[in-house]
């Protein structure tokens, strides 16, 4: 018999990636701690290896699960999708979704058509911003939904959606003069990302200029392909004419940061169509929320 992937399965599997532990994964899809093992043994089995190690009390990925994670991720979506579009589930209503920059375009824009396909009654107010402009106005009650970056020495906000590096970015032909203070191209504060590079820099004695100060993304890549300076974002942001700055410059390593999903239950907005939008969200493969 043909091997194939359960989907029951693989939102068990998404939950226990999603609250990291088996119990809390259990208590979230309402079924026994046991029951929650036997079917990550069964992935295990169909895929012919572990998908989790233990890591202290809680469950990390291994490689093999770190690659199903996508894949899961969008067969869930492509799941949901198809069941709101044939069911007699109609919601209705007003969410307030909130986005950072880097977040907002490439497969986020196809999800939010997805939705308004999907939900013809139901109206998205979308808010594109800094990251800490996104939090501030979440913690504002002002969105229903948020999607930013989370300040990786701050207190972890929110529900994890993608980990990834921050690396330094360079046009191609970037040169960097002997001496000099290095060129910089930023978002203006409020920016995690600025004040993660700033305190780097100043931890390890580098002098800095701002080269451009850009309140938008466009702006900052296109300065940075303009070879006016050097910036720094996650690697989805490589291109043909942005390339990753080589270690030999000396300039330091850069903590990961986490994109994580804030909900807000308490809102203007239905609880039911809020959640239900989350799903969505959480749903969607993890690489598409970069370009």
């Amino acid at each position: 018999m043909a091997k194939h992937l359960e989907l029951d399965v693989l939102r068990t599997f998404e939950a226990v990636v999603r609250e990291g532990s088996f119990a809390r994964a259990a208590e979230r899809m309402c079924l026994t701690a046991p029951a929650i093992s036997l079917q990550m043994k069964r992935l295990d089995a169909v895929l012919g290896g572990d998908v989790f190690y233990k890591d202290g009390r809680g469950k990390s990925l291994t490689d093999k699960g770190q690659r199903l994670l996508e894949h899961a991720r969008r067969m869930l979506h492509l799941n949901d999708l198809a069941l709101s579009e044939f069911t007699q589930t109609n919601f209705r209503g007003r969410v307030r979704l909130g986005v950072a920059q880097d977040f907002a375009e490439g497969a986020l824009i196809m999800l939010l058509r997805e939705i308004q396909d999907a939900h013809r009654e139901v109206q998205i107010d979308l808010v594109v911003d800094l990251n800490r402009r996104i939090h501030a106005a979440f913690e504002r009650g002002e969105l229903d939904v948020a999607i930013a970056t989370s300040d990786p020495l701050g207190e972890p906000l929110g529900e994890s959606l993608l980990d990834t590096e921050l690396i330094w970015i360079a046009a191609r032909d970037f040169k960097l003069t002997p001496g000099a203070p290095l060129p910089l191209v930023l978002f203006p504060e409020p920016c995690i990302v600025r004040d993660i590079v700033l305190r780097a820099l100043v931890e390890h004695g580098i002098s800095w200029r701002p080269a451009c100060v850009s309140t938008s993304l466009e702006g900052l890549l296109s300065a940075t392909k303009a070879g006016l300076g050097i910036t720094v974002r996650s690697p989805q942001q490589l291109t043909r004419d942005l390339v990753k700055v080589s270690p030999g410059l000396g300039l330091p390593m850069l903590p990961d940061v986490s994109v994580a999903m804030r909900i807000n239950d308490n809102g203007p907005s239905s609880q039911a169509l809020t959640r239900h939008i989350a799903e969505l969200v959480r749903a969607y493969p993890l690489k598409a929320y970069t370009h």
